[in-house]
């Protein structure tokens, strides 16, 4: 079980305050708790991000809790960035080590791809001992050629009580192509502690968007407006909106927006 945020946009800084929405939802959050009970309140095994702006690329993966480690994250500087962040709370702790931390990488001849995961599938694999189930997901969508062509063996192979959300950044090795953010809110959990926690969303800031686990949409973003439930089931690109909202207009938080929500209903 695991927490993620992707985000596409042309402002280095509004990197800054998704990251430290990051490191606070990892170490606390009510909805793993709902979840799976009191002894669960964090995501502590192992952390990771990908950002990539056009001229770099950066990738790094930890098996210490994001809280506590002591990094920050790399300047970006390009027109379009790309970012992806992921915590882990692992089913099997043997499974900890900083290879085992998403997001996983894959190069093909056509292009570069990064995945992030949250939920269980089934390895449908004998072979397969000693890797993450992600892992194996990654296969099937390289196999595949694709996720849309993996997704329905994908949707199969999703465990009772448990999600399939995906996260998937293709970078593709003609540099005239742009790369494309995959993201995919799936789940079969129906207990609504589940249900909740594995909810994905998506929201606007005024020069970017992103798709994010639940926990993230009660924190205070400033600049972050129109939250909402991300499709269910069907895969949708993560975009840069084309157009950039006027400056006067008050940005807003997640917070705002889930008290006007409340007013209004």
């Amino acid at each position: 079980m695991c927490r993620m945020i992707a985000f596409v946009g042309k402002r280095s800084v509004d990197l800054e305050g998704i990251f430290g929405a990051f490191r606070e939802g990892s170490k606390c959050d009510p909805y793993v708790t709902t979840a799976l009970g009191r002894d669960y309140d964090c995501h502590p095994d192992g952390w990771g991000y990908a950002l990539y702006d056009g001229s770099s690329l950066r990738h790094f993966r930890s098996s210490l809790p994001v809280w506590r480690e002591k990094v920050s994250l790399p300047k970006v500087t390009g027109k379009n960035i790309y970012g992806i962040f992921h915590s882990r709370l692992a089913s099997d702790p043997s499974l900890n080590s900083p290879i085992c931390s998403h997001p996983f990488i894959v190069a093909t001849n056509k292009e570069v791809l990064l995945l992030a995961h949250n939920g269980s599938v089934q390895v449908d694999d004998a072979s397969a001992k000693g890797i993450v189930d992600t892992e194996w997901a990654f296969s099937e969508i390289v196999k595949a050629g694709g996720l849309e062509r993996a997704l329905p063996r994908l949707k199969e192979q999703t465990k009772p009580k448990s999600a399939l959300n995906l996260v998937l950044l293709s970078i593709p090795r003609d540099q005239k192509a742009p790369p494309v953010m995959q993201c995919l809110n799936y789940y079969r959990a129906s207990q609504p502690g589940r249900v909740e926690y594995y909810k994905m969303y998506t929201a606007d800031f005024p020069w970017g968007k992103i798709f994010f686990s639940s926990t993230f949409k009660d924190l205070d973003l400033s600049g972050l407006g129109n939250v909402e439930l991300a499709p269910l089931g069907e895969v949708f690109n993560l975009e840069t909106p084309n157009s950039r909202i006027d400056r006067r207009t008050r940005p807003t938080t997640v917070e705002s927006v889930r008290k006007t929500r409340e007013r209004r209903t």
